[in-house]
């Protein structure tokens, strides 16, 4: 992570947090969290799962204080110093969350909260967006559940090139494969929600609730409310 985007992050979590104390200011995950109690779930006491943590930052410390028990996951040896830092509470694991998912190595059998900010884009080995996580990450939920991630609606709100540019043409791909039906460069949010219904039905939840809340140009949060019947 370079010093631009550090401080970045770090002006726009002193601003959120000062206007969080007085009360003018919902987060994307304010709005999951609290709107996943008005359908019953209560969101304290947590034992939370934030697979693509960063630094914490961005939403880990939106809802640290509602957890008991609270793992992030963060691959740069650089950054790790920083997220203990940022969250003195949490148990840190350096490594590749994807991996730890499909190999059944998180440090719980199950999470309250599951949290998947994904980088917007390819990274890792082959990895794009949040979809490798799924839908093995969905084993972890606990009999009643938030799940809250990022979706991209267009492919053309991100930095991802231009149609024909092999980086644009591979992620365009990924995004067909994910989302069947679609060209890859559009999710209309309908159809992505349905994909995700889908899954999670699959995996034995009934989907109680939902919510989706934009967070700036690229990017859409969704929060799903779980519970196995």
């Amino acid at each position: 992570m370079g010093t631009v985007m550090f401080l970045r992050d770090y002006a726009v979590r002193r601003f959120v947090e000062g206007a969080r104390r007085l009360n003018r200011l919902k987060t994307p995950m304010d709005v999951v969290l609290e709107t996943a109690e008005l359908y019953g779930f209560p969101c304290h006491h947590m034992a939370a799962l934030d697979v693509f943590a960063r630094m914490g930052l961005i939403n880990t410390r939106d809802f640290e204080p509602r957890c008991d028990y609270l793992e992030c996951w963060e691959i740069d040896p650089k950054i790790i110093p920083w997220l203990r830092r940022f969250v003195p509470r949490a148990t840190v694991r350096e490594g590749d969350s994807i991996a730890a998912t499909r190999e059944r190595r998180h440090a719980r059998s199950h999470y309250d909260l599951i949290v998947l900010d994904n980088p917007p884009c390819l990274f890792g080995d082959g990895y794009c967006e949040h979809f490798d996580h799924f839908p093995d990450i969905l084993d972890y939920g606990a009999p009643r559940c938030v799940v809250a991630f990022d979706i991209i609606p267009d492919l053309r709100n991100a930095n991802s090139g231009s149609p024909g540019e092999p980086y644009f043409e591979q992620w365009r791909q990924r995004r067909r494969e994910f989302y069947p039906g679609s060209d890859g460069v559009t999710v209309p949010v309908d159809h992505a929600r349905e994909v995700y219904r889908t899954m999670m039905i699959s995996r034995g939840f009934r989907v109680v609730g939902e919510t989706l809340v934009p967070r700036n140009r690229m990017v859409t949060f969704l929060g799903y409310f779980l519970e196995r019947p």
